[in-house]
């Protein structure tokens, strides 16, 4: 145990000095903390866009005049009301003629839009030069519609509030959720599946480049005359793991405190706080990041011992495949299930399996409700899984450092 801390302080401490480790780690922070701004930023070009549109309408009425549609109407008998006509067509004038020849006259010195001449409720004429207002027949009908309807209704001593209550009436509605809200889990469970997924492509290749590094550099004589090959496995491979996990929590930290400083903006839009909506208790919190922290480590060691394999450092890119694409099922199946929001029996498996569980079980957690026994044996299954895969790495790790260096071991 003593030589695990030695080999993994001394590997952890080399990763967080170099420059690409804290160059990176910096980036990354300020762009997610520059990024949780985004509504502030928004509100602000918002207010800014909306002041300068209201200084150009103060400074440009007298421009906005020329922009009015004029339209010509003989209506004798009054069958639409003045304010009808401005509720479908605003921003328009209305002038009115005495006969035809007048209005056809003004339609074609361009003077009006278009002339409406309304015979009854029933029969409208439109009167114009080209077919640039054939929407203007269109909203008529409608008017003369709605007038007819109006008519009878008064006939009938009914108001058209009622009418609409009656055929619209309003209903209340409450969804009470006994179990898991699957739609406002979905985006942190996103998050995690996707954060899983990312820390494993990122520094898996860390991890295979660290253990193949060290096995092929011939200062592996030296150090296994004083390192178990077992001590030097582990602590390489925890060390990088860890090393994935400081460099993530520091951009979590960042774009937390990001989100605080603008927590106001993302609950003034409704749309955003839906999204970070979380309906989660600690526990459950607690059970995404033991999932996500102990299926890391499991492709870890999985990457870790098919690097302990290869001999030649160019080989590393083929070597870690099969790990990756184990990997990538899991990913899939959960992204599925956690995009259609339904447990099944399959997830159920997938939840279970160790290869899957990672991703799964944590879809599942943002789904459903899931027994504290299956939640148990899942964990307990992927503890298992670790140790099996540690040992194996350390077993290939061993005989391929034994048959390349020819060192022997000697027992303390």
């Amino acid at each position: 145990m003593k030589q695990i801390i030695t080999v993994f302080s001394f590997e952890f401490l080399n990763y967080i000095k170099k420059k690409g480790y804290i160059g990176f780690t910096l980036f990354v922070s300020i762009l997610v903390f520059a990024g949780f701004f985004g509504p502030r930023a928004v509100v602000a070009y918002i207010g800014y866009r909306l002041d300068k549109h209201m200084d150009t309408e103060a400074n440009g009425e007298a421009e906005n005049e020329a922009d009015i549609d004029k339209y010509g109407i003989i209506d004798r008998q009054n069958v639409i009301s003045h304010n009808m006509w401005q509720s479908y067509f605003p921003h328009s004038e209305f002038l009115v003629f005495d006969n035809i020849t007048t209005l056809e006259n003004a339609v074609k010195n361009d003077e009006i839009l278009c002339g409406i001449v309304i015979d009854d409720i029933y029969d409208f004429k439109c009167i114009v030069n080209d077919n640039s207002a054939r929407n203007t027949a269109t909203l008529i009908s409608n008017m003369l519609i709605d007038t007819q309807k109006q008519l009878v209704l008064n006939q009938l001593n009914i108001s058209i509030e009622e009418i609409d209550a009656l055929y619209a009436p309003h209903i209340n509605s409450e969804t009470i959720v006994l179990g898991v809200d699957g739609s406002a889990n979905y985006t942190f469970g996103y998050m995690t599946i996707m954060l899983v997924y990312f820390m494993i492509i990122l520094y898996g290749q860390s991890v295979a480049t660290s253990v193949a590094t060290e096995k092929t550099s011939k200062s592996v004589e030296v150090l296994l005359t004083s390192v178990k090959p077992a001590c030097l496995i582990v602590g390489k491979v925890v060390s990088a793991a860890v090393a994935g996990i400081l460099q993530v929590v520091i951009v979590a930290l960042s774009g937390w405190a990001a989100f605080m400083l603008n927590r106001d903006f993302y609950i003034a839009d409704g749309t955003i706080s839906d999204i970070f909506a979380f309906n989660l208790s600690w526990s459950t919190i607690a059970l995404f990041l033991i999932f996500a922290i102990l299926g890391y480590f499991l492709f870890s060691f999985m990457i870790g011992a098919t690097a302990a394999n290869i001999t030649d450092m160019k080989d590393i890119g083929s070597a870690i495949q099969f790990p990756l694409f184990l990997m990538l099922i899991g990913f899939f199946v959960s992204l599925t299930y956690l995009g259609i929001n339904h447990d099944d029996m399959f997830l159920r498996i997938a939840s279970i399996f160790p290869l899957t569980s990672p991703f799964a079980m944590v879809a599942r957690l943002c789904i459903t409700t899931i027994p504290t026994w299956e939640i148990a044996l899942s964990i307990a299954i992927l503890i298992l899984t670790i140790g099996v895969t540690v040992i194996f790495s350390v077993k290939i790790y061993t005989r391929s450092i034994m048959s390349s260096t020819k060192v022997s071991l000697f027992k303390s």
